[in-house]
């Protein structure tokens, strides 16, 4: 495959934002074996976003000839108070995760499944955990936060300025090239961008997938980013922990079909309308 139709593939919906496309076309260039990952909180049921949408999106990066690694974030979950941070509940929803994304047609056999407590075992992670947090302030760090959906006024744990840094740091730990992500994630890959050369690391690539909007519609600026696009995305996005803006991957047909009945749908309008 030349790179002109692999490049076609990964710009393909719904990638939104590519941080470089020249780094991008330069890294197929220059690399045979390309890794890119995507990182997932075990943190509630699957919905299209998390499931079907990653599903799709997943599959391009496969047929581009990358290796991809699916991330699951236990560790993540425990410092976002996810299930009171029962280690044993985060790890049975972390086993469902992936026993949806095979419902929605990923062939695991194609993907590296990774898992935060394993990366966390290995020392050289915190070694790389500290080198990063040598080299970025607290209020980098603070600005962060929208990764683990928190605003920065909500910032009352320390464990809240420790989860964007082990973000930072997994990238480099899973020797990924591109940081697949939702746009709600830009920030801390932009930050590893810039940490990266500083601790002798490299600058990956992002490339950022549109959020899927939730059945309520756009929603009120919730204040996760500097962006008005952005935020406005991070605010409206469909929330597993919001039954009632989602689409769970396992509803019943007539569940589906009630919640659309009642979904944000103003006649004429395309743009910010969930059910297109």
């Amino acid at each position: 495959m030349n790179i002109d139709r692999k490049i076609d593939l990964i710009r393909r919906e719904p990638t939104e934002e590519i941080v470089t496309e020249e780094e991008l076309r330069h890294l197929l260039l220059s690399k045979s074996n390309v890794r890119a990952y995507d990182g997932f909180e075990p943190s509630g049921l699957l919905h299209l976003g998390s499931g079907l949408l990653r599903a799709i999106k997943l599959q391009d990066f496969i047929d581009a000839g990358i290796h991809f690694i699916l991330y699951i974030a236990d560790w993540f979950a425990y410092l976002n108070n996810k299930f009171g941070s029962d280690m044993d509940v985060i790890r049975k929803v972390g086993e469902y995760y992936i026993e949806g994304w095979k419902a929605c047609g990923v062939d695991i056999s194609k993907v590296e499944i990774k898992w935060s407590s394993d990366l966390a075992k290995m020392p050289e992670y915190w070694e790389t955990f500290l080198k990063i947090s040598r080299n970025v302030t607290i209020n980098r760090v603070t600005r962060s936060v929208a990764v683990m959906g928190r605003r920065e006024s909500e910032v009352k744990q320390f464990s809240f300025l420790v989860y964007p840094i082990m973000q930072a740091t997994d990238i480099f730990m899973l020797k990924v090239d591109i940081c697949q992500l939702g746009i709600d994630q830009r920030k801390v890959n932009i930050l590893a961008r810039e940490i990266g050369p500083k601790v002798g690391f490299w600058k990956p690539v992002i490339v950022s997938h549109h959020l899927l909007i939730g059945l309520q519609g756009p929603a009120k600026m919730g204040g996760y980013d500097e962006s008005t696009q952005i935020d406005l995305q991070i605010s409206s996005k469909m929330s597993k922990s919001k039954p009632e803006t989602c689409i769970y991957i396992h509803d019943f047909e007539e569940d589906i079909r009630d919640k659309i009945r009642k979904a944000y749908c103003p006649p004429k309008q395309t743009e910010l309308n969930p059910v297109l």
